[in-house]
């Protein structure tokens, strides 16, 4: 009788004991996450980068990165030739490169096709055409990037006016 009460005695301490152990490992587990957690988003969230010059640095790096994501797509869309399947392949990664930069607070805009007028914050180049009407972006050599609604970068682009307006000056 008294083995079995030292049994059973036994059996609940180790039972305890083994609780306790899940208890804490559990906790640290927590803790870890959390801190996991914090530094996914501090490493994710470039604010915290602004105010000193290594962050105005890491903004300019990824405007770079922008514009060079921004070429490699403009490419392998212009490629005709490549089959569907193929190009989805290809501009899958760039769509989740782009996401990403979005959700860092950067904003890749390529104005190509839209009206020109002289107030737009881009860097123009102009070229008479007999097929436009009016002021027209044709061509996008770099594209406008903005970090938190901040332009980083001013667009570069080819702008096409009606033969009319320049024969007139």
């Amino acid at each position: 009788m008294l083995d079995n009460f030292k049994k059973r005695l036994y059996s609940t301490k180790r039972a305890d004991h083994m609780a306790k152990i899940k208890k804490n490992s559990s906790n640290k587990k927590n803790k870890n996450s959390k801190n996991l957690n914090h530094q996914k988003n501090h490493e994710t969230d470039p604010s915290h980068l602004e105010p000193g010059p290594e962050g105005q640095n890491l903004i300019k790096v990824m405007a770079e990165v922008g514009t060079g994501i921004w070429r490699i797509e403009k490419r392998i869309k212009s490629y005709n030739d490549l089959q569907e399947e193929t190009r989805e392949k290809l501009l899958n990664p760039i769509d989740s490169t782009i996401g990403a930069l979005n959700r860092g607070g950067f904003e890749i805009i390529d104005p190509i096709g839209k009206k020109y007028n002289e107030g737009m914050a881009l860097k123009a180049t102009f070229q008479p055409s007999e097929d436009f009407e009016e002021k027209k972006i044709i061509d996008t050599l770099k594209p406008t990037i903005h970090y938190k609604n901040q332009i980083i970068q001013i667009g570069e682009v080819i702008v096409s006016f009606p033969m009319k307006i320049n024969q007139e000056k």
